[in-house]
């Protein structure tokens, strides 16, 4: 089948990662992938169309010329079948496609217009949810048919973010893999104000090492704040890398959500779950359905910060027991291959990709 992934990024995204992810292995499974965004930031080995989505989605000629753009690729590309992964590329898509065209959405999180939303929602045939959570907003506030929507999570490269060898090390390194942008930049400065210094005041061996985008000087300046509190080089800004492996692998501990607790998750790490809504906390086997309902934090009710005392507890506890680290990295490691890996998750993708292509041909 040949497939066009439709996206709407200017910077790296769970969304991008889910999309690459699940491209390679639909194509290890015979389809064919063309890929359509404004940029793709993370390596990409498939045909790409660069087309300004975002950009061009302020106003009603850049909204045009999009379409107009997207039909020529649908139309000479002979593509069968549009999965779209961004409310832009939706809209874009819906309006490019012909009638009755197989065309499928996956949802990554809560969108803020909810007026247009429910409009003009363009979810495609099918709907993909990759929480609990976003599939109950679905139905529940963008008044979607439940039978529409199915919940398929991300899907992890299980091959590629494996568990390493145990190393000893003086020192134990937290991990934060992320972004300063938007309300993902909001939990690093949470951390670095709130946190960090009371578990570096506490554990002098710990080092905080933050992967992330777009750190303005503001955000310079609380590093440099941290570490001068300390007395020490305690917290480290690190340019994100395209592989992560080495960063998870180092760890004693990651801190993140969505993709990140996955990967994470699957190199045998323990995570404490923080993301752009809420901060489940520790991710365990006893608290792994709480964490994963809203994409380890990324959506769901709205609690961000009101854990800071817990959350810094629950970063003590793993940092102070290796015991309980390596035993719920294990865990997490076979949870992983168990229910995310991406070969399994394309199955089930495909599946969908099948309905949607009965369902216009008998209408």
């Amino acid at each position: 089948m040949k497939l066009l992934f439709v996206l709407s990024q200017i910077e790296l995204t769970g969304a991008e990662t889910y999309a690459l992810t699940l491209a390679r292995a639909l194509k290890a499974q015979g389809h064919e992938i063309i890929f359509v965004s404004e940029k793709i930031n993370a390596p990409c080995d498939f045909k790409f169309y660069p087309l300004p989505l975002h950009t061009d989605n302020h106003t009603t000629f850049g909204r045009i010329k999009n379409i107009i753009a997207l039909k020529k690729i649908i139309k000479e590309e002979n593509i069968e079948l549009i999965h779209s992964h961004s409310r832009a590329a939706n809209l874009a898509s819906f309006f490019a496609k012909p009638k009755e065209f197989p065309m499928l959405v996956s949802i990554h999180g809560r969108w803020r217009n909810h007026f247009a939303a429910r409009v003009l929602p363009c979810l495609g045939d099918k709907t993909i949810a990759i929480c609990p959570y976003l599939e109950r907003y679905l139905v529940g506030e963008l008044k979607r048919k439940s039978q529409t929507i199915s919940m398929i999570p991300n899907g992890i490269e299980t091959q590629t973010f494996f568990s390493a060898a145990p190393r000893e090390n003086k020192q134990l390194m937290v991990l934060f893999v992320g972004r300063f942008s938007g309300q993902k930049g909001n939990v690093i400065r949470y951390l670095l104000r709130e946190v960090y210094p009371k578990i570096g005041k506490e554990m002098d061996q710990v080092i905080f090492k933050i992967a992330a985008l777009s750190p303005d000087p503001g955000d310079l300046e609380l590093i440099r704040n941290l570490n001068e509190s300390l007395n020490r080089e305690a917290a480290q800004l690190l340019k994100i890398q395209q592989n992560l492996l080495p960063l998870y692998q180092e760890a004693e501990l990651v801190i993140g959500s969505g993709r990140v607790a996955l990967e994470a998750m699957s190199c045998g790490k323990a995570v404490v779950s923080i993301g752009e809504s809420s901060s489940p906390g520790i991710v365990s086997k006893e608290t792994f359905e709480l964490a994963f309902d809203s994409n380890f934090g990324d959506c769901g009710e709205w609690n961000l910060f009101l854990k800071k005392n817990c959350l810094t507890q629950e970063i003590l506890e793993i940092l102070k027991n290796k015991d309980l680290r390596n035993s719920i990295g294990e865990w997490s490691r076979s949870k992983i291959l168990e229910d995310f890996d991406s070969k399994k998750i394309a199955l089930k993708v495909e599946k969908i990709y099948q309905e949607c292509i009965n369902l216009n041909r008998w209408e």
